[in-house]
């Protein structure tokens, strides 16, 4: 029983064509990978500035309760 080899630059080309199937598919994954990165990177970056802005309202009531406490409590004090 002989076995035939596939000629060996037909066997280089196989390779070549598996190889390049698993660059491709490594590359479509890394791009997918990229994009998902890039669209949570703009989601967090949407969240902070919310954030930031929660943040910025909150002081000012903060702000705003603190100055009726201080009117209230003169207006107390007065009387």
């Amino acid at each position: 029983m002989t076995v035939h080899a596939a000629p060996f630059p037909m066997f280089l080309t196989d390779i070549n064509e598996a190889v390049n199937v698993i660059l491709t598919a490594y590359t479509e994954t890394l791009s997918e990978r990229t994009a998902v990165n890039a669209n949570h990177a703009h989601q967090l970056d949407k969240l902070l500035e919310d954030v930031r802005a929660m943040e910025i309202y909150l002081k000012q009531k903060k702000e705003d309760l603190r100055h009726k406490l201080t009117m209230i409590a003169s207006a107390l004090h007065t009387e």
